[in-house]
């Protein structure tokens, strides 16, 4: 049964050798965990969050400037827009 069983990047096949040198400790790093590539791809999409984050703030901000006082009543929750 465990022969069928095919590695994946969250499952993968440890020998009963390396088992027993670890003393029976099944806490095994993933061999295929992300490593400094991983980091560095997890840095640009943080790095595109924040720019996309940035760049609403700004469309909020020529919201307010260009609706004035309507704006403010729906951002604060105070109903439908009237102008």
């Amino acid at each position: 049964m465990v022969a069928k069983r095919k590695e994946t990047d969250q499952a993968w096949k440890v020998s009963i050798e390396d088992i027993k040198a670890r003393s029976y400790n099944l806490d095994i790093k993933n061999p295929r965990a992300a490593g400094p590539m991983g980091r560095a791809i997890r840095h640009e999409l943080l790095k595109q969050y924040r720019e996309a984050a940035a760049e609403w703030t700004r469309c909020g901000r020529n919201c307010e400037q260009s609706w004035g006082k309507p704006w403010e009543q729906v951002r604060e929750g105070h109903g439908a827009l009237s102008l």
